[in-house]
């Protein structure tokens, strides 16, 4: 605390001794007003939290990533615009049936579509009727294993995932 102080006490000489310089000395009232104001930014300045530098990433987190950019790539080839009908909207966005944070469901193409952001918010709202809607994309069969695959939680093997998606890749380009 004190070497702040003195880091404090010399940011303010120099600030007195460069207003002396560039605008000669005023009348009192303005020196106490200039004082005043130096001493406001420099304990402004004391008081603020020094930032750390962001870590690196970890390397499962930083996979993490990877994938999601490799997935929502595959859905963008597969839906090119937003998969409600007659949708013409732009802002469109990656979304998901069964939440991101069901990770063994995370990268599955039968979980994965692009909406329109109108659409996406719609989603949300009306989760019921958006689940009719998308059982009705995906036909019955396809719908009721995702159903089945979002009941049991699985411990997921990135290395698998990535040869998957890069399998779908292949058939999307």
């Amino acid at each position: 605390m004190r070497l702040q102080a003195r880091k404090v006490a010399r940011e303010l000489d120099r600030l007195r001794q460069d207003m002396r310089q560039s605008q000669g000395i005023g009348s009192l009232a303005d020196c106490v007003f200039d004082w005043a104001a130096c001493l406001d930014q420099c304990l402004l300045w004391l008081a603020l939290p020094k930032r750390k530098p962001p870590k690196p990433l970890e390397p499962r987190k930083l996979a993490v990533k990877e994938l999601d950019a490799l997935c929502r790539e595959i859905v963008w080839m597969r839906d090119g615009k937003c998969r409600r009908p007659n949708c013409m909207r732009g802002q469109l966005q990656w979304a998901h049936v069964y939440s991101r944070r069901y990770k063994w469901l995370r990268w599955d193409l039968d979980n994965s579509m692009i909406l329109c952001a109108g659409h996406h918010l719609e989603w949300h709202e009306r989760p019921l009727e958006a689940a009719e809607w998308w059982e009705k994309e995906l036909g019955p069969e396809r719908y009721r294993s995702l159903v089945q695959r979002a009941a049991r939680p699985s411990k997921v093997n990135l290395v698998a995932v990535r040869a998957y998606l890069t399998e779908e890749r292949k058939r999307y380009a």
